[in-house]
């Protein structure tokens, strides 16, 4: 329509001193040019991300914010459609700065997606989040797992998104396999959202099953995405869809006068890790801050199978109690649709990753341990005293959360146990 409209005023003659009737006809040519340009500035500054806008009642996060036209250029919003870095900065400078805990941040999804084939709908794709402190830790669970990946990273200054593409580029070969997506937002007293980088991490995986790990996790043994898979495959249980599938965690602590446990630590197999338990070297994790978080795994059980043997069950099962499953947080392996959500008005440490395992039990969910896997935590150091001050905070969500367990599942009864 606009090349008829210019092909008309150029065959047109013109006279010297145009008419009324001409005078509207230029400037409806104006307008409709005018127009057609905004739409190609929205169309490219949008283009190849998939975002969701924070939701706030009552607040300026209702709606995405208003992006300035007249401040912007085809070739400018060209550049912000090809540049990752130079897109996720426009959109952080539209964002307002607050630290109201019910206004949740922004996700935006595969941001730099991953590199090579589409994965089949039984692939294991593992989920992480990090903020750019943990940088060096994601290297380290990328090499272990060796598999596809879908990472949420969390943003709250502007320059965090230069350290994020700058560690991207220097690491452009380990991380091909991983998509990352980043949730951001301006705050200087909001802690770190961990169920909402997990959900978005979650949402960003491309199969039907995925692995919920945190970043300070490594899984093993060492190429596990291969192994893990091929494991799945022969697992035979009814209705694999309300299954979830543990790996028991570990805790390697550091060397003597060391405050940070080294790579090396790692061990390399099954067999090596029964040793290092043996020898006082790897425990359960949490064993002394939190046992209940992970005791229903039945390490005595796991340590006493002889891993590889192919004439046995890959899995044991846990009969979790009820008493049980308002503590337990595992490591897992699950089917993604239908799923629960995780709860995300929870900020710091407290509550977050057991509301999520609450939920599953009390929406039917069953656990299995795999035999021959594991994950182990390379420790370091904690700060006790903060992290009790963030578990009280959260204290009134979790008795929100508790409230619309009672509302939504009545018959587990879990709300009638408290955590203390």
């Amino acid at each position: 329509m606009m090349l008829l409209f210019r092909s008309d005023w150029k065959s047109a003659r013109l006279p010297s001193h145009p008419t009324s009737s001409m005078r509207r006809i230029l400037c409806a040519m104006a307008v409709f040019v005018s127009l057609m340009i905004s739409l190609v500035q929205t169309n490219l500054l949008h283009s190849s991300v998939t975002y969701v806008w924070p939701q706030n009642v009552g607040g300026d996060f209702d709606a995405p914010p208003q992006y300035n036209q007249s401040s912007s250029t085809i070739m400018e919003a060209r550049r912000l459609a090809m540049d990752p870095r130079s897109r996720m900065k426009h959109h952080f400078e539209q964002l307002i700065f607050h630290n109201d805990r019910q206004v949740k941040p922004l996700s935006l999804y595969h941001v730099v997606p991953r590199q090579g084939p589409s994965l089949d709908k039984n692939d294991i794709v593992l989920t992480t989040h990090l903020s750019h402190t943990k940088f060096q830790n994601l290297l380290l669970q990328l090499q272990f797992w060796n598999g596809p990946a879908s990472v949420a990273v969390y943003i709250k200054e502007e320059n965090e998104i230069d350290l994020l593409f700058d560690f991207l580029e220097e690491h452009e070969q380990e991380v091909r396999q991983a998509s990352f997506h980043i949730v951001m937002e301006k705050t200087s007293q909001l802690q770190y959202p961990f169920n909402t980088l997990r959900q978005a991490a979650l949402d960003g995986v491309e199969s039907d099953y995925f692995l919920a790990m945190d970043v300070d996790l490594i899984p093993l043994p060492q190429n596990c995405h291969g192994n893990l898979t091929e494991t799945l495959a022969r697992i035979e249980v009814p209705n694999k869809n309300k299954h979830l599938f543990v790996l028991p965690a570990f805790s390697i602590a550091p060397s003597p006068g060391e405050k940070f446990a080294s790579p090396e630590m790692l061990p390399s197999s099954k067999q090596e890790a029964k040793k290092m338990v043996h020898q006082n070297q790897m425990i359960q994790f949490h064993k002394n801050s939190f046992p209940q978080g992970h005791r229903p795994t039945q390490y005595d059980t796991w340590l006493q199978n002889v891993p590889g043997t192919t004439t046995d069950d890959p899995i044991y099962k846990i009969n979790l109690t009820l008493e049980e499953s308002v503590r337990y947080e595992p490591y897992v392996v699950g089917y993604k649709p239908g799923i629960p959500r995780y709860w995300e008005d929870f900020r710091g440490f407290g509550f977050d990753k057991i509301s999520f395992f609450r939920e599953c039990y009390a929406a039917g969910y069953r656990y299995f341990v795999l035999k021959d896997f594991f994950c182990a935590h390379l420790d370091h150091p904690n700060n006790l005293r903060y992290q009790n001050r963030m578990r009280k905070k959260n204290i009134p969500y979790y008795r929100k959360f508790d409230s619309y367990l009672e509302v939504t599942y009545p018959e587990t009864k879990q709300h009638r146990i408290r955590i203390k």
